[in-house]
């Protein structure tokens, strides 16, 4: 044999050594993997199986996002993939790597996601659609995490897939008795469906004491296991045993915070405000509950203008909701956001019709529920209420400005004023992220920088200070004939001066003329530029520019504490020559409520809606013809306009 001859048997037995070694040791990395595994601090369950030598399967049995689970291993690496369905359009891909600190758990080292471009269209450019999606998807790669993430953990007891799976059939009665309303007639039909309702909420009680008790099992034979114990708070909540979460919340308090797991901080501080809800609803200061009848799809717009108000009585807006659990009926943060805009919208008609008192309830009311919503719960209901707070805040200083005539009147709305300041409270970045998933955080606020909900909540505050500034300032000049040109006479209202800047270390700044005052703060870039240049969040949260507040000596809208009335709309122009005050509704930026005169020769002030048809005009050569009056019963987005008929002189 020659030479060269043994040199190939040589590499070749090399080879098929080096893959039996490999696949040896890929079969005992891959039998390493199958097992029972809690998820994301305890709140989810995995099972993963083996399928042939080197294959894996898994067995969703509850986690917090619904769609279609595969696992696969490559070397050391463990990839999770979840396909949102339907229709697949998004993959969301976790990769993890044996855990350091806890032998057989996994920790994420990378997060990312693939998305799949998908549609309905038919023919030969669908086909060609799907091709594309299929082999040409566009990515986003993993992008490894700042740190690991413990994600799964193992528990080899069958105990926990069974109280996962009797909760997820809890949550399937529960969905057909809630799906099982019947009619109000005693029909066949209504009484099989109250039947069906009733045994769906009979085996939904079943599952959950068995669920219960499941837990309290594991938690026997487990006492030490801080996720375990985490599964056994959220067992504990979705039963509704609102004195037992507390009372292991107090006694967990203290080793939860020593762990170095901040899925673990996230599913406690879940269990938290779960409990902290439920304590607030039963003593009926949540004001979550009120929203719930409020913004119910049956509730007419009269009775929404009634019972909002009720808000300045609440304590605090904090969602029932523990993580693996959404509340029935679901209190929609859009919903939230028309609904606060329709009050701006009907708060402005009360200027015009002389109703003061009615218009600064309902702002007051939109702005502490915006104050609410930024004190409680995860980044994105701060983030509306911070939204909201600039409605209302808008609102309100339309109001100072320009429907306060007296000193009781200034008085009156101070009181306001000073009762949303007693229940502000400063928020840090850590009470932001609390409540957030923590793949969540640095896969979505850490590319946009983790200061991002800050600053958006200090535009909020900041616009609320000036809103107070600009009241002592008004107040002065109405007072006293002239406006404040030192810190010290913004008083009575505000002895020590202007309010704090939220983005400075000093106070508000303000630039006094004869025919105005300018208050403003140094904005989000840190840099006072004199009132000189506007700030404008649309370009960029962090942006350059000062946030102003203009105080005109003179009445911009000059609504009669009377209220106002017109013989023509030519009449209502002279009155208020500089326009109407902006619709909170029109896709124009800035633009005006709108005016129009029917036949009859009424004359009528009017917001589009939330329908926002407000180019249907310009497409079809014709001034805007108002609709029908607009009714949340028929969508919280539906046909209908807002608006009001101002009497003749």
């Amino acid at each position: 044999m020659s030479r060269t001859w043994k040199i190939v048997i040589v590499a070749v037995v090399a080879l098929a050594v080096v893959l039996v070694v490999s696949s040896i040791r890929s079969y005992i990395n891959i039998g390493k993997v199958p097992g029972t595994y809690l998820a994301e601090g305890g709140v989810g369950c995995y099972i993963i199986e083996r399928r042939g030598l080197s294959q894996l399967a898994i067995e969703k049995v509850a986690v917090l996002q619904e769609g279609e689970y595969e696992v696969s291993f490559a070397g050391s690496r463990l990839r999770l993939e979840c396909s949102s369905t339907p229709p697949r359009q998004w993959n969301e891909v976790r990769e993890m790597l044996p855990s350091r600190a806890h032998p057989g758990d996994w920790d994420i080292v990378a997060y990312g996601g693939i998305y799949r471009l998908l549609s309905g269209r038919p023919g030969l450019e669908g086909w060609i659609e799907q091709f594309r999606a299929k082999w040409f998807p566009v990515h986003a790669y993993p992008k490894p995490l700042p740190r690991r993430l413990p994600y799964l953990h193992r528990v080899k007891d069958w105990r926990v897939a069974t109280c996962f799976s009797q909760l997820d059939s809890m949550n399937t009665s529960l969905v057909t008795s809630a799906t099982a309303v019947s009619p109000s007639s005693m029909t066949l039909s209504g009484m099989l469906r109250r039947a069906r309702q009733a045994a769906a909420e009979r085996h939904a009680q079943m599952e959950r004491t068995a669920a219960y008790r499941t837990a309290q099992s594991l938690l026997r034979d487990y006492p030490n296991d801080l996720y375990v114990r985490m599964m056994y708070l959220c067992v504990a909540a979705r039963s509704g045993n609102v004195e037992e979460v507390g009372r292991r919340l107090e006694e967990w308090k203290n080793d939860i915070k020593a762990a170095d797991d901040p899925y673990l901080s996230w599913t406690y501080n879940s269990a938290e405000s779960w409990h902290r809800a439920h304590r607030l609803s039963a003593a009926g200061r949540n004001a979550y509950d009120l929203c719930q009848k409020v913004l119910s799809p049956e509730t007419d717009l009269p009775t929404r203008l009634k019972l909002f108000p009720e808000v300045l009585e609440k304590d605090a807006l904090v969602l029932p909701w523990i993580y693996g659990q959404k509340p029935e009926p679901w209190l929609g943060f859009l919903d939230i956001q028309i609904a606060v805009k329709i009050f701006r919208a009907i708060a402005t008609f009360d200027m015009f019709t002389g109703e003061r008192e009615e218009s600064l309830r309902l702002l007051s009311a939109s702005a502490r529920l915006g104050q609410m919503l930024t004190q409680d719960g995860a980044t994105i209901p701060r983030l509306i209420g911070a939204t909201l707070m600039s409605l209302a805040g808008g609102g309100l200083e339309l109001y100072a400005l320009n429907c306060c005539e007296t000193e009781a009147e200034f008085r009156q709305l101070w009181e306001t004023l000073e009762m949303l300041e007693k229940r502000a409270v400063s928020v840090t970045l850590d009470e932001v992220i609390s409540l957030e998933s923590p793949i969540y955080f640095y896969y979505q606020w850490s590319a946009i920088g983790l200061d991002e909900p800050i600053v958006r909540l200090n535009h909020a505050n900041s616009r609320f200070e000036l809103l107070r500034m600009a009241t002592a300032a008004k107040y002065r000049l109405v007072t006293q004939g002239s406006f404040p040109k030192s810190a010290d006479q913004f008083a009575p209202f505000l002895p020590q001066g202007p309010p704090k800047d939220p983005f400075g270390d000093g106070p508000l700044k303000f630039l006094s003329t004869t025919d105005s005052l300018t208050c403003y703060s140094i904005g989000p870039d840190k840099n006072d530029n004199r009132a000189t240049i506007a700030y404008d969040p649309t370009n960029g949260t962090i942006s350059g520019g000062d946030i102003l507040l203009k105080v005109p000596r003179e009445r911009e809208y000059p609504f009669p504490r009377g209220g106002v009335r017109a013989a023509s709309v030519d009449d209502l122009w002279r009155q208020f020559p500089n326009g109407l005050p902006r619709d909170p509704f029109a896709s124009t930026r800035g633009k005006g409520l709108g005016t129009t005169m029917t036949a009859a020769g009424d004359v009528y002030v009017y917001s589009y809606g939330p329908d926002v048809d407000e180019f249907k005009g310009q497409f079809t050569g014709t001034s805007h013809v108002l609709q029908a009056h607009y009714d949340p019963t028929n969508g919280i987005v539906s046909e209908g306009d807002l608006f009001i008929r101002l009497p003749r002189p």
